[in-house]
């Protein structure tokens, strides 16, 4: 049983502490959809994470070996294409010491036809046509036709001013998006105490990715008063 005064010293966490467990924050914390987190830094859409590994441009090959353990992204739906549109066309500049700003202008597509034309084989082992896919690409792309010392026009881009798809030299100069699975949260085997949305007292679990303190106490309303004066505290465990 849980004493009185336990549930009284609690009453700060109404509020709070499922709100912990089901947000989705920036930077890797606990997320919401399925239990799911993503590396700080990295953009959470679903079960997968995105982010630029560089604002300057680079080949396709480069771009490829800068993404390392990830891939160059590859649209697997038109929901996901359109997701990940949305957060390129909103993406702030990359921070440039002494110098302009890097704006966010294009992004490699992890996809080619250099086996077949216009059957655009991609490195997750999918492939796609013009004709599956005509919403993703701009007018009369692709059209084989690239920039002057840009090699085969055999890879794909994502330009934002055109908010479509080209086809493009392999050799182009294009900023390199980085898309990975994101990693399923693991569950501690301890337990917290912690308030749902309609205020009562639930044993859940132990938050993941979040620091863990172990203090001396006499009491569960010491324990409290201590998480109550800790603005990072949103559960705490009272072990006799």
């Amino acid at each position: 049983m849980i004493a009185h005064e336990l549930l009284d010293s609690l009453k700060f966490l109404v509020g709070r502490g499922n709100e912990e467990l089901r947000a989705a924050t920036e930077g890797g914390s606990v997320v919401s959809n399925e239990d799911y987190i993503c590396p700080v830094g990295w953009w959470k859409r679903e079960n997968r994470c995105y982010r630029f590994a560089s604002g300057s441009s680079l080949t396709r090959d480069d771009a490829v070996a800068l993404c390392g353990g990830s891939q160059l992204f590859v649209p697997s739906s038109d929901e996901e294409f359109q997701a990940v549109k949305e957060f390129i066309n909103n993406h702030e500049p990359f921070p440039r010491p002494n110098s302009t700003d890097i704006p966010v202008w294009s992004a490699w597509i992890g996809c080619n036809d250099e086996v077949t034309d216009n059957v655009f084989e991609c490195v997750d082992g999918t492939q796609f046509t013009p004709a599956s896919t005509s919403s993703w690409w701009y007018f009369a792309e692709p059209d084989n036709e690239g920039s002057p010392g840009s090699g085969p026009v055999n890879c794909v881009q994502y330009a934002v001013w055109a908010n479509g798809l080209f086809d493009t030299g392999c050799n182009d100069f294009i900023q390199p998006l980085c898309e990975a699975p994101a990693v399923k949260r693991k569950r501690s085997n301890m337990y917290s105490l912690t308030r749902s949305p309609d205020g009562r007292l639930v044993k859940g679990w132990c938050l993941a990715n979040h620091t863990h303190r172990t203090i001396s106490s006499d009491s569960n309303t010491h324990c409290a008063s201590i998480c109550m004066t800790d603005e990072a505290c949103s559960s705490f465990n009272h072990h006799a």
